[in-house]
């Protein structure tokens, strides 16, 4: 009898599945904010570039709806995250050139002159961060007060129409329209 040959994945856990996913990711990431592109990617992970088109889809969805990422605010928002996250990964590659003693002295102190600059672009990143997401808040405040006074209007409006529906059904005499008990012989 022919031995069937098994499925690679059938012997993996779900948790564990989901750890390749997440490493994957993660690898696209750090592959984006380098500024590689999504064949560039593909070929760097020998995975297949519509794989590397929904890893990326899910990383830019992760934080925001799409009503978010048309909503200029946000998408500067999400750009600023990504930079932060490139002045990161360009530090932890300068520390390793610092770090390293094979590296020649001149090219250690160039690392150390680049890193404050990478701590100066941080700070200043960090900062408009606050102001940026201080102007975020304001925005998701004046929208939610924006439809709570939608509602209101659409609950007056109706109230209004019920109104109008019981006296049009009453048929109200001019002396209780004007509140005057002298005018009550007449009817709207």
């Amino acid at each position: 009898m022919e031995e069937v040959p098994k499925n690679p994945r059938a012997e993996i856990t779900h948790k564990k599945y989901r750890k390749q996913i997440d490493w994957r990711r993660n690898k696209v990431r750090e592959l984006l904010i380098r500024g590689y592109s999504q064949y560039e990617i593909s070929n760097a992970l020998h995975l297949s570039q519509p794989t590397i088109s929904r890893d990326i889809n899910f990383i830019r969805k992760q934080n925001t709806s799409a009503e978010k990422r048309k909503n200029l605010p946000y998408r500067y928002y999400f750009e600023q995250q990504n930079a932060l996250d490139g002045v990161g990964e360009l530090m932890k590659n300068l520390w390793l050139i610092i770090d390293n003693p094979k590296i020649e002295v001149k090219e250690r102190t160039k690392a150390m002159n680049l890193i404050m600059d990478c701590y100066y672009m941080r700070s200043k990143l960090l900062k408009s961060e606050a102001i940026n997401k201080e102007f975020l808040d304001y925005i998701e405040k004046v929208n939610r007060d924006e439809e709570t006074n939608t509602l209101r209007e659409q609950e007056i409006s109706r109230r209004e129409k019920a109104l109008q529906d019981y006296l049009d059904a009453r048929k109200l005499t001019i002396g209780e329209f004007y509140n005057d008990p002298k005018k009550s012989e007449q009817v709207f």
